[in-house]
């Protein structure tokens, strides 16, 4: 979770601050930071919940540990 502690707004007369959920592609924070924070701030893309998990599936594989299985799926609207 990311907490922006300066963006805050008050709902119903309570104070709040703008808290979003955070998906990383890389685990290693030297990996995060360069191949995705920096391309993203440079490109000012957002990182793609799809992209997470297919590396977290192949990291998985590669691993042999049991299959990746969220609850949740990603589906594709035509």
């Amino acid at each position: 979770m990311s907490f922006h502690g300066n963006d805050t707004k008050k709902i119903a007369g309570v104070d709040c601050i703008k808290v979003e959920p955070d998906i990383d592609y890389f685990k290693d924070l030297g990996a995060h930071a360069l191949l995705e924070v920096i391309v993203n701030g440079i490109t000012g893309s957002l990182t793609d919940p799809k992209q997470v998990y297919v590396l977290r599936w192949m990291a998985g594989r590669h691993a042999a540990v049991p299959d990746f299985n969220p609850p949740y799926f990603i589906g594709v609207t035509i």
